[in-house]
């Protein structure tokens, strides 16, 4: 998600239950339908492509960090 200066991502972290870790990356080039991702990710970390909103509305509502709130 871009927030007009930040991307951030939402990945999921460890174990059963679906918890996601907000994380800000910096995004390189654009390679037609996708972006180069430079740094804020490492290699096989699952990230929420669909519903991206949903988990950010939900974290907004715990008052934790979210894309409009840091």
């Amino acid at each position: 998600m871009w927030t007009g200066k930040r991307s951030v991502v939402y990945v999921k972290q460890a174990g059963e239950t679906p918890i996601f870790e907000m994380r800000e990356i910096e995004i390189g080039a654009n390679n037609g339908t996708s972006y180069t991702v430079i740094s804020g990710l490492k290699n096989g970390e699952e990230i929420v492509t669909n519903g991206t909103f949903t988990v950010d509305a939900a974290a907004q509502l715990q008052g934790k960090p979210s894309m409009m709130k840091p």
